[in-house]
Order: structure tokens, then sequence, then C-alpha cells
């Protein structure tokens, strides 16, 4: 091979490759090419095709090193490098001196053409395995790849891994063949490995050539393509692109920026998101993930106005302000700025759209906001945020509607922020992006099952937010308490507890429905410094063990203490509630601010007010007959009926019972919803619930309660996001959404886990999905190692290729697992979590090692 370097660029991925999925293949290939050489050695061999590269050549002067650029290919050019010098290594130590000098030509080049240190090595990595690279491939055989300050760095094991086959397989047959083998393995690997070798001259266009062949091969990320742009531009425009790297990019490849974080349904890199974020601030557009490189190009060629050096910088301090407001929004205690506590709340509500308009805010070199201007901006933004949340109100268009935001902010001079936002948002009048005012917020969370209907951490953040203001943090005031309640960590606590009937009883006159429709409501919720057991929260109010004295415990914060100086010496009732309930609203109202007067010109279409369905209701239309017989679901309490009784009672085994519920509990022998228990045949899906929905269809009702299938998912959901983070595992949870499945990031793009409830076959799953183009090769090496990854998690998996699909999973089951039949969803969860948890533990390196 003639002198040369074959130059990686910075924008190209660092060195992937592994034992299991090359090192071992490639190392086979050779031997297999080796012993048809011995078996047949006067025969013509055919050659081992190892694959193509891409190179592209570059200017230099006479009698200066050949140099080429790597386009595509690196990983297949540093792996040969390290074969062959492992092998020159090994054939030195063996005595065939002969046959290593062969191969010096081909790992070094001739001392007469190295002006630099460097111009030793054919092949110039990327800045990310250089120091390991120089290390292995310098080191002085024998090597002692212990004592090397890279040992452990995949280029040193790769290299040990060829040595010690290499060693193994010259000595295979004793020390009399070590030297016809070594002769046999050094022709093979100089002469038999062959690679097709495309070389592009130095006007030709090396960024197409990349995107194209790439856009067939593992999928990159935005970041990726981004960068190998911006350098490629940079080469070809003769800048420093190694000191551009490090100054300005170098960053975006350490663990923050590497980190997947959820955006919708979806994994993505942190710094591709970043990227998004940032393209649409500088927009004020709405650039959707799959367009990002797309948009960036499109950005760069035709508004920008900056050279790439210029844009470099710009992104880099970009990310500064970005990586600043994310982190502070994980300071859980102690002091915090105006712009840190929005990023906490903001994020409880995980609202990624808000972002750009954060740094279209915060990004500003020319004109930057004053401190007072940006307080009064986040202020009305959070208003907005917080008051369509507690609301419940649709997000459907809000990527489009923070662009539009994004642009308002650019194009706004610093002292007219605050008022052009506040214009912005009392003047949008569609469902999908007014802003609540006063009278629909209050009418909304005074009969607002809050613990149900709101996220715990959302919940947690508005208690938190309460809490704060009592404490006088409020605009433009700082406590004279002088800390604010630590964020995050605290326990919502029912005061009147949700099994009430033993400790509480009603009051004279009282009604059983009227409590129970407050015992959710924002008055009856308070926060604890840990969760209480069971016997204690659901203990009487009064006594040394009841309630009150358990808040006192607690009296550090206003939230009980308050409470305690109003209701403690007395009862705690739903008029206690209701009270409670509304001085929580007024507080409300004044964190989250509307301009004196607003009124909102569209509210949302009202709701038809539900109907209190019983079986009677159900016999006197019709669908149900005294003398019906009901029956248990299939599993394990299959095989029980109910008798309809004429007065619209159960009978079960003989004892009469007047509500489904209670006739479920005497089979269950704990808490049922008997409208989803009892069935209308053996082994039938249809419930008493599906005559009910029906009857209130054919009332003009819509099918909208406590219990309908959306709001029973995301309760369920937002349950198991509470388990998931108790246990403090390797996952992260995700928004709780109305549907039967949740997805969970692994740690790597094209892999990610969906946790399933399914109500069509009543059972739970999870799942290891491998998408896109290379599911069936990664599913491969997977599968092959079942035995040990089974070992490891305690339980077997059910491993499916799935042909004619683009993905493939492994996944864990329990069956006879109805998700009606919320009594049993700690039971569901645990083993969710605990599965799940197993799962990424065992699967998340043997991931991260797959090509």
């Amino acid at each position: 091979m003639q002198p040369q370097r074959l130059l990686v660029p910075l924008f190209q991925r660092p060195y992937v490759w592994n034992e299991e999925m090359q090192w071992e293949p490639l190392w086979k290939d050779l031997v297999r090419v080796a012993d048809r050489v011995i078996q047949k050695p006067l025969e013509a061999q055919l050659p081992h095709f190892l694959g193509a590269v891409v190179l592209q050549q570059m200017q230099s002067q006479a009698g200066d090193l050949q140099q080429r650029t790597v386009i595509d290919g690196q990983q297949r050019l540093t792996t040969l490098q390290l074969l062959l010098d492992a092998l020159h290594a090994e054939l030195t130590q063996a005595g065939a001196a002969v046959p290593a000098a062969r191969l010096r030509p081909l790992i070094a080049n001739d001392e007469a053409f190295r002006r630099h240190k460097e111009d030793q090595f054919k092949v110039w990595p990327t800045n990310r395995d250089r120091e390991a690279f120089n290390e292995v491939m310098a080191a002085p055989p024998p090597v002692d790849y212990a004592a090397l300050t890279h040992g452990e760095s995949r280029m040193a094991r790769a290299h040990a891994f060829f040595a010690e086959e290499a060693r193994e397989w010259l000595f295979a047959q004793g020390v009399d063949a070590v030297s016809s083998r070594a002769d046999v393995l050094e022709r093979c690997a100089r002469e038999l490995l062959q690679l097709v070798v495309i070389d592009l001259t130095p006007t030709e266009n090396a960024q197409e050539i990349f995107e194209t062949l790439n856009a067939r091969g593992s999928v990159l990320t935005a970041a990726d393509l981004i960068k190998n742009f911006v350098f490629q531009r940079m080469l070809e425009q003769g800048a420093n692109v190694e000191e551009a790297y490090r100054r300005y990019w170098a960053q975006f490849e350490s663990p923050f920026w590497e980190e997947e974080v959820n955006v919708g349904r979806f994994n993505y890199p942190r710094s591709s998101v970043f990227l998004n974020h940032w393209l649409i601030s500088q927009t004020g557009e709405e650039v959707v993930a799959r367009e990002v490189f797309t948009r960036f190009k499109a950005y760069v060629d035709f508004q920008a106005g900056s050279t790439m050096i210029e844009l470099l910088r710009e992104i880099d301090r970009a990310a500064g302000i970005y990586r600043s407001f994310i982190e502070k929004a994980d300071i859980l205690e102690g002091p915090l700025d105006r712009l840190g506590l929005f990023a906490y709340r903001l994020q409880t509500m995980e609202s990624e759209v808000v972002k750009p308009v954060l740094l279209a805010l915060l990004d500003r070199p020319v004109d930057p906001l004053p401190a007072e201007e940006l307080g009064r901006s986040l202020d009305i933004i959070e208003s907005w945020f917080v008051r369509r949340m507690l609301i419940r109100a649709t997000a459907k268009s809000y990527n489009k509607l923070f662009a539009e935001v994004a642009s308002l902010v650019k194009a706004t001079p610093a002292k007219a922020m605050a008022a052009a936002l506040q214009s912005f948002f009392t003047t949008q009048t569609a469902e999908t992006n007014y802003w609540p005012d006063d009278e629909e917020v209050r009418n909304e969370l005074t009969s607002l099952p809050a613990y149900r209907r709101l996220g715990r951490g959302r919940l947690r953040m508005v208690l938190e937010s309460i809490e704060d203001d009592w404490r006088g943090w409020r605009r433009g005031q700082t406590s004279a308490a002088g800390v604010r309640i630590r964020r995050g960590t605290y326990a919502i606590e029912h005061v009147l507890p949700q099994s009430w009937h033993r400790h509480w009883p009603l009051s004279s006159g009282g009604v059983e429905l009227e409590r129970d429709a407050r015992i959710h409501r924002l008055g009856n919720l308070t926060l604890l410094s840990k969760k209480l057991n069971s016997t204690l929260s659901n203990g009487p109010w009064h006594g040394a063990n009841g309630k009150a004295a358990q808040l006192q415990l607690n009296d550090v914060l206003l939230l009980n203490s308050h409470l305690l100086k109003e209701f403690g010496a007395t009862t705690w009732d739903e008029s206690s509630i209701d009270q409670r309930t509304e001085k929580a609203i007024s507080t409300i109202l004044s964190i989250w601010r509307v301009p004196d007067g607003h009124k909102v010109a569209t509210a949302r279409a009202s709701e038809t007010p539900s109907i209190n369905v019983e079986i009677q209701d159900l016999m006197l239309a019709g669908s149900l007959s005294a003398g019906q017989t009901l029956h248990s679901p299939r599993g394990k309490h299959s095989g029980h009926t109910a008798k309809v009784l004429a007065d619209g009672c159960l009978e079960v085994a003989g004892v009469t019972y007047n509500s489904a519920s209670l006739a479920g509990i005497a089979v269950r022998k704990q808490r049922t919803n008997g409208w989803y228990f009892w069935r209308l045949e053996p082994g039938s899906r249809r419930s008493l619930n599906d005559l009910r929905n029906e009857y209130l269809r054919s009332l003009g009702q819509d099918v909208v309660t406590d219990d309908d299938t959306g709001n029973r998912y995301v309760r369920f959901w937002t349950q198991f996001s509470e388990g998931l983070t108790s246990a403090a595992g390797p996952l992260k949870p995700h928004k709780p959404a109305p549907q039967n499945w949740t997805a969970l990031a692994i740690g790597r793009t094209g892999f990610w886990l969906s946790l399933f409830a399914s109500p069509r076959e009543d059972r739970l799953a999870v799942e290891l999905v491998i998408d896109r183009d290379l599911a069936k090769t990664r599913f491969a090496p997977l599968r092959d190692q079942a035995p040990e990854i089974e070992a490891a998690l305690g339980f077997e998996l059910e491993w499916e290729e799935l042909p004619g699909s683009a993905r493939s999973r492994l996944r864990t089951v329990r069956r006879e697992s109805p998700i009606e039949d919320e009594s049993q969803w700690p039971t569901y969860i645990t083993w969710l979590v605990e599965r799940a948890n197993a799962m990424a533990s065992v699967l998340r390196d043997r991931i991260r090692s797959l090509p």
C-alpha cells in the first residue's frame, strides 16, 4: 500500500464495532480462508469481500503525504487496521519476521513520509477515538493491554481480541507448524481480504453521497446529520475543523446531550431535540422531528446570513442557555430564581413546546430582556399553561401556537415583550389556544376530582405552589420564611381517607354520594414528608394515632398547620372540604393571574351532566330481566353466578346484595367494581357496564364518566408512573395517556420497552421492541443469548421475530389480568414495574453493544 493517511472526519460516529457482531465474524472469515489455503495450497483462492468504503481525495502539495477523507466505511477501515497490527505483533513474537515485515506497510507509513508523529498511521480516527487508537497501535509487542491508559476502550479490546485469536491459531498445530501457518495467515490477510474502494475527486459532493449511503443504513439522528453537514462545509471552506469541533461541538457528545428524552410518543437524543427547538426559535416555524435536518440546511442556505463558524458559535451559545434552564428544573430545594421555578413547573407538565420560546426570550445577544421584563413574560406564559392544564383543555395545537409565539418574541423589542405576550394570549379565542378566565377555572376546580383527573406530578406542583404562596413567595415579594417548599418529593395525602367508612361516620342527614364526590377534590388533599401507612392514613380524625395528629407531625407545612388551626379542634367533613377547596382556588387564581377584566370570548363546549344508572333502570328499559343470570369473568374467579332479583338486587350463593359491586365483593373478597365484574354470558367480555352505556346513549347522553376507558388508562398509567419512580430503577416514566400502552426509553434509538394492559385479552405485557431497518439482524444476536438473558432476568421471555414486519420483539406476559378490576391495580403495577426494570437492567448494555 502506498504511503497515505485516511482521515476520519469529526462528523463521523466514534468506533462502535464489537466482538460479537463484527470482530469474531471477521476473524472466522479470515480463518476460513486460511484453512482453505492450507488444505489446497496449489489452487487459486477466491478473495473474501469485506464491503465497500468511500474516500475523497484531498489537495496536497508535492512531496507531502497523500491524504483522503473517509466518507463512509470508517468502522471497517479502523477494524482492519487493528486486525493487521495485532497480526503483526503476534507474528513478530512468534519469530515470523518476514511475514511480519510484509504486513508493516499496510499499517504504517515509511519514516521518509512523516512530517508529524501521527503521520505514521494509515488511518487517523475521529477525535473521540484518537488517544485509544494511537496508544494501542504504537504499543511495542508483546502488548501489555492491562497497562494501557485506554485498555478498556473498544480499540484496545479489539486489538487484544485479534491478538489472542491469532496466537491461538498460529500455535494450534504445535511450534513446528508456526512458520508455515504464519506465512498463510499473512498472505490471507494481505491478499485475500478485499475492500471495494470508491475514490472521489476533491470536487465531488461528499455530503450528498454520505446522506444517500446512510439513508439506507442505520438511522442517523438529526444531530448526526447536522454535524456532518456543518463540518463538511467547513472542511470545504478550509476552516480549522478540529479547533471548531473542540470549542463548539464536542459538548454534544457528552452524556447530558446523548441522553434520550421523550417527545410525544418517541425518544430522541437531547442534542437532536435541542437542535429542533433552536431551529424553531430561529425561524418561528413549526418543525417536526423528521424534518429537522432538511429545514436546517434550508435555514443555513437561505436565512441564516452567517458563516458556518458564526453559526456554530450561535448554536454553542444557545446550547449553554438550554442546558442551564433544564438543569435548573432539576433543583429540588434551596434558592431558585424565576426562570428556574418556571422551568420546574413546566417540566411537571411535561411541556417541550415552550422551550423554543424560552430560547427566543433568553438568547438575545442584542437587546437582552431585563430581569423584570423576563419575569413578567414568564408569568404570562406560565399562567396560560397552568390554567389550561387545570381545566384539562386540549393541547393538540400547542406546537403550531408556540412556534408563532417564538416568532413574536424574535420580532418584539425587549421593553415591550410582556405587553406583546399578554396581548397575544388574551386575544386567542379558539378552543385550542384561549387563556381560561377566573370564572371558568373556579367552576372547574370547585367540583373537580383533582386526585383522579390530574397527574400526580402536576397536582403536587399545584399544592407546592399554594404552600409557597402561603409562605409569602408571591409575585415581586420575598418570603419572610426564607425558604420554599422542597419540590417534587412530598407525598400527596387525602385528609378524609378514600376508605372512610370505618372511622368517619356520616353526620345526621349526610349522604354517602356527596362525601364520595369530595374525596378527591383539592380541599381534601395535602402534602406529607412521607406517605402514611394504610392504618394511619385511614384512621379517625381525632386520637393519638388520628389523622390530625399525623398532620401535626408535618405542621412545618402551612398546608397542614392552617388546616389544623381551622379544623383540628372540631371536625373534618364535607363542609370543611368545600371551604378549603374554595381557599385553594382563590390562591391558585392569585398565583396564576390573568389581566384585570379578562373574559374568555369562546369557551369550551359544555358537558352534559352524567346520570346515575341503577340495575333497576336497566330492568325498566328491558335490558335486564328478573331471574336473569350474570356470570363472573374467566380466570381466578370464574364459575360464580349472580341472579337478578325483581327489586334490582343481586343474589349470590343465596345472599342478597343491593348493588353489583357488593355482589362482586362477595365473590372476590376485596373491593370490586361490579359494573365491570359481572358478565352477561359465561366467558363473554360483554358486561353490565356495556348495558349501562347503551342505556345512557339511548337517553342522548355522552358516555363519559369517571370510569370511562380513557380516564381509566390515565389513572392506571399515572399510578404506574408513581410506582416506577418509587422503585428508583433504571427507567423513567413518561406522560400518562388515555391508551392501553405506554413506551419507555431504554437507552438507544430504535429500541424501547412497550407496556400493555390489554382489555381484549385480559393480560399485561412488557415488550422490548426492535424497530426499523436492522430489526432482524439486531434480534438474532439477542436471541442467541436467550439462555443467559432469561437466567439473569429470572423469568422466561417470548421471542418473536415477526417475519414480514419491520419490527421484532421479546416479551413477558401476565394473563388473567383484567384492567377493569381496579382493586388488582397494585398487583398489576408491581408486576409491570418489576418486569420492566429487570428487562432494562439486563438488556440495556447488550442493546448498546449491538451495531
